[in-house]
């Protein structure tokens, strides 16, 4: 595993949704954090990277390998295989609809369309 392909996997991250472009992104985040870790200029070009990856001591490798296999797992969505799940998490007893609503509430958010007042005062569940 080599430095380069982990600095790649981490800039491959889709944004997040609710981040307007110029705010910090979780890969923002973990660039800064291999940055740190490595002592690497912000504006860090690809031989400087080779050749910090070349003075590397094998610690540090098995880090790096370590964080590459997380970031596989991430985008693999391991973790869903391994821990389904189930319906009755999904559907709660006491309102089996919530999660639904919570996601149509999330991609009209997205969209700029809002509830009106009175429903988030009121708490009215269903439509927007």
């Amino acid at each position: 595993m080599s430095l380069p392909r982990l600095l790649t996997a981490i800039r491959a991250l889709p944004p997040t949704p609710f981040r307007t472009t110029g705010q910090p992104q979780l890969f923002d985040a973990l660039e800064g954090i291999v940055a740190r870790t490595l002592s690497l200029p912000a504006d860090a070009g690809d031989a400087a990277i080779e050749a910090k990856q070349a003075g590397m001591s094998d610690s540090m490798r098995r880090r790096v390998k370590a964080a590459e296999d997380a970031l596989g797992a991430i985008e693999a969505n391991k973790a869903l295989d391994k821990y389904p799940t189930s319906y009755n998490l999904l559907h709660p007893a006491h309102d089996p609809e919530y999660y639904e609503r919570m996601l149509t509430g999330v991609r009209r958010s997205q969209q700029g369309i809002g509830r009106s007042w009175w429903k988030r005062f009121f708490q009215v569940r269903g439509s927007a």
